[in-house]
């Protein structure tokens, strides 16, 4: 069985992003702190070549059904609910 991996970085480093302004995706991964967890989730052995942006696509989902973020059109990107 393989270890699954620890999320709690990453969605901490997305939710302080989404603090400030709302962010697109592609703003979301240019953010220091999210790109380098994300990247640090890439080379982990269980990721078997699973992308960086990957990660950050799929926390973004996971947070999303958890009610803590939500798309918006207007202002366009990733927002706090």
């Amino acid at each position: 069985m393989s270890k699954k991996h620890d999320y709690t970085k990453l969605d901490a480093a997305i939710l302080d992003a989404l603090k400030e302004r709302p962010h697109a995706f592609s703003e979301l991964l240019g953010v220091e702190s999210v790109k380098n967890e994300a990247r640090r989730l890439e080379k982990e052995p269980q990721s078997f070549g699973k992308p960086d942006w990957r990660f950050l696509d799929s926390r973004l989902q996971a947070l999303r059904k958890a009610g803590k973020i939500c798309y918006s059109r207007k202002p366009e990107g990733w927002v706090l609910k």
